[in-house]
């Protein structure tokens, strides 16, 4: 029997753009259930042997998708993830004059936005494309609704977080540096080093045709 994808491991919310893992089965029962993509670790305990898709959606552990009618499609040595976007993502594009991201051609629609499976490179990247193609615009406008929108991309990748740095005041940016290194110690060693990172960045993309 076919797997079908059955479940996203996670309740995507309107207003985001990115990817997760996601929940395969043989039939509509959960029967022999698997995680695909789970990047974090071992299988959550809610997903123990023995637990229905009727028992996950209630507690809110994930979004049903059996109504896509999704076949599995195993890729050896290939990591897959289901891509998100949520349609309060696409308007706010829209509002601010940027570009959408650019999706596969096959998607699915759910009642909060639509999704899609394909590898966790080629996923990675289209967010990534995407936050480089509307950075200029958040830098160059100043703009923190910009930045925020980038954030519900992607808060770790360094060219969110410099924008949500440069779009702040004065005071702010301070509370944004100690943020990132308590949250994301690993963009930089210390908050001197961080703040010359960010503002590399900035200039970067201030220079930007």
């Amino acid at each position: 029997m076919a797997r079908i994808v059955v479940a996203l491991l996670d309740i995507p919310l309107a207003e985001s753009f990115g990817m997760m893992s996601f929940l395969v089965a043989e039939g509509e029962a959960m029967a022999d259930p698997m995680v695909i993509g789970h990047p974090n670790g071992p299988l959550r305990p809610e997903l123990a042997e023995g637990t229905t898709l009727e028992e996950l959606v209630p507690s809110r552990m994930c979004c049903d998708v059996r109504s896509s009618n999704l076949t599995h499609v195993d890729l050896a040595g290939v990591t897959l993830v289901a891509g998100w976007i949520g349609y309060q993502f696409e308007q706010r594009c829209l509002e601010l004059g940027l570009p959408k991201p650019e999706l596969p051609s096959a998607t699915h629609g759910r009642h909060k936005g639509a999704f899609w499976i394909e590898p966790a490179p080629a996923c990675h990247r289209r967010m990534t494309r995407w936050l480089e193609d509307v950075a200029p615009h958040a830098f160059k406008k100043r703009s923190r609704a910009i930045a925020t929108l980038m954030a519900w991309c992607d808060p770790r990748h360094p060219t969110t977080v410099a924008a949500l740095w440069f779009t702040s005041d004065k005071k702010r940016r301070e509370v944004e540096i100690r943020n990132q290194m308590r949250i994301f110690p690993r963009l930089a060693e210390t908050k001197d080093d961080l703040r010359k990172r960010l503002k590399t960045i900035a200039d970067f993309y201030l220079q930007t045709t």
